[in-house]
């Protein structure tokens, strides 16, 4: 986590984070809209267009000289927009995911406001796991504190 990071986790506000490859911010558009979508429904003023905003993050994405990169863009409560760049971490041979059963939390957007994860994630590291997966009282999953994860259907 970097030093901007840090200083936001605490705050309130709403964020996106996008995967960069080549320089390129993958699937932008459809991490504005649900960024954008969650800020009409929070009353949350997102000021930037979806250009004003590409354009803002291949800047910071040039200065950062990362071509491959995990990039958050988080809008915080006051309408300020911070951008942080991250080099993307490796992914071990084994991945130990531990599961967090029956949490009972609103989902529907992404909040900066992020104690149940890091309390969950700084657990699950300590007893060995890379990530934690949350389950709701309905046993479906819901998302992993840090990573993304997918499921491919053959």
């Amino acid at each position: 986590m970097n030093n901007g990071e840090s200083k936001m986790f605490n705050l309130s506000g709403i964020f996106e984070t996008i995967r960069c490859e080549k320089g390129i911010p993958l699937f932008f558009e459809d991490h504005y809209e649900r960024l954008s979508g969650s800020a009409k429904e929070l009353d949350l003023n997102l000021t930037s267009s979806s250009k004003n905003l590409r354009a803002m993050t291949l800047g910071e994405l040039k200065k950062s000289n990362l071509t491959s990169a995990k990039l958050k863009i988080s809008l915080l409560d006051d309408s300020q927009i911070n951008i942080s760049i991250n080099p993307i971490d490796k992914t071990p041979e084994v991945f130990k995911l531990n599961i967090e059963k029956g949490v009972d939390v609103e989902y529907n957007h992404k909040y900066l406001k992020r104690d149940l994860y890091e309390k969950a994630f700084k657990t699950s590291k300590e007893k060995g796991f890379n990530e934690v997966l949350f389950t709701d009282k309905k046993n479906e999953i819901l998302e992993c504190s840090r990573t993304n994860i997918f499921f491919i259907l053959k």
